[in-house]
């Protein structure tokens, strides 16, 4: 059950205005309160669709058609208790609109499928620059790389799996290799060499290769494995806010 205390913590850590001491323990109740988890996508969503611009543009034009009505109908009311009244009345009536729209608009789902979803959210990584151990390494692994920042992933992805039949536990080329499998409809190979990076347990690709695996569950169309991927990375990190950008969007198309 959601206390009121939760809630404050909730708005507090959205508005970073928890201690790192008090950050550390709630991120840490987060991790083992399901409940506490969706509520914090909830706020999130509330306060993401708030400061949407079609809500300020609509609420600028109930203003302004608040301030008509105000124009249009004030000579005809004399008493000052039915003037007041009326006012507030007018006042509800444009503060309900406001509500009834943010809420509307916030349980419309952002995509219409896991793909367009995934689409949206799923951006290549840029190929980094390489030094090999040897002359031939280097060469190859460059190579592989070019045809990947280049876009031509077929190719790449013949160049990765042959520098991983000679290396299988080399990890750069494991990880661009998955890239090109999602990037060419791989999905399922993809997840595996994801799979593989993290239980390596030793390397730098590890967070984003939760991030990814997780996209590349929602291309499969694999929603709570995905969520459970997304549910890893921390909320205080630019992929963790991303992440729970994404379970809000994921919850809305179930």
């Amino acid at each position: 059950m959601i206390t009121e205390k939760d809630t404050e913590d909730i708005e507090r850590y959205l508005s970073e205005e928890l201690s790192a001491e008090e950050r550390a323990v709630f991120e840490s109740k987060i991790k083992e309160n399901v409940e506490l988890q969706k509520e914090l996508v909830l706020h999130q969503g509330i306060r993401d669709a708030v400061n949407d611009t079609k809500a300020i543009e609509l609420d600028e034009s109930l203003r302004e058609i608040g301030n008509t009505w105000k124009k249009e109908n004030e000579p005809a009311i004399h008493h000052p208790f039915w003037t007041q009244t009326s006012f507030k009345i007018a006042a509800t009536i444009t503060l309900l609109a406001i509500v009834s729209f943010l809420i509307y608009f916030y349980l419309q789902p952002a995509f219409d499928n896991t793909q367009e979803l995934f689409t949206h959210y799923y951006n290549a990584p840029t190929a980094e620059t390489v030094r090999g151990t040897g002359p031939d390494e280097a060469t190859r692994l460059q190579d592989a790389l070019v045809n990947y920042r280049n876009g031509a992933y077929r190719q790449a992805v013949s160049d990765f799996e042959k520098i991983l039949t000679m290396q299988p536990d080399y990890i750069k080329p494991k990880y661009y290799l998955a890239h090109c499998y999602l990037n060419v409809g791989e999905t399922a190979r993809a997840i595996d060499l994801f799979k593989s990076i993290i239980d390596h347990g030793d390397n730098i690709y590890i967070s984003e290769s939760h991030w990814y695996l997780g996209l590349a569950y929602v291309q499969k169309g694999e929603i709570d494995l995905a969520q459970s991927q997304f549910k890893t990375l921390p909320l205080n990190t630019k992929k963790g806010k991303e992440a729970s950008k994404v379970l809000t969007d994921l919850e809305l198309l179930e």
